[in-house]
């Protein structure tokens, strides 16, 4: 495992091993990081200038992942570097997350894609919006869900 420098976890959550959080990840409280799972931190890479001169520090700009609360990230998945992944989503394992995560969407695939939502006791949700295993109702606003309290 590798928790880079300027890497924020939160209370509470798991990571497991082999998972690489590269500099500028910041972790919510409650997120989940499976095995082997990598999140990236530069949208551009390049080893070398245009001239062939070896890049410096001052020619990298970070854009790390942003993991919301709850949030969890199967085995193996990568997510690349400036994408925010919502509160209480799931990313598949082996997916590739190249655009941003949705609160309570579960995304799998390469480049990753909603397949379904979750509710946050980690169960689909049925096309009512419904748990049917915690009974909690969720409602769709503006392309995201909500949990109708």
């Amino acid at each position: 495992m590798l928790i880079d420098l300027d890497v924020q976890v939160g209370s509470r959550c798991k990571i497991q091993n082999n998972a690489l959080l590269y500099h500028g990840a910041v972790l919510g409280d409650e997120v989940f990081i499976g095995p082997g799972v990598c999140l990236t931190n530069d949208r551009y890479p390049r080893a070398a200038a245009p001239d062939g001169s070896l890049k410096a520090d001052a020619d990298w700009v970070v854009s790390g992942v942003s993991v919301e609360r709850g949030a969890a990230i199967g085995a193996h998945a990568v997510v690349v570097g400036g994408v925010r992944i919502g509160a209480w989503s799931m990313v598949g394992s082996g997916a590739v997350a190249t655009r941003d995560v949705p609160a309570h969407a579960v995304v799998a695939g390469n480049p990753a894609r909603r397949i379904e939502w979750a509710c946050r006791c980690g169960h689909p949700l049925d096309a009512a919006f419904i748990c049917a295993t915690c009974g909690a109702k969720h409602m769709l606003v503006d392309a995201a869900v909500v949990v109708l309290v």
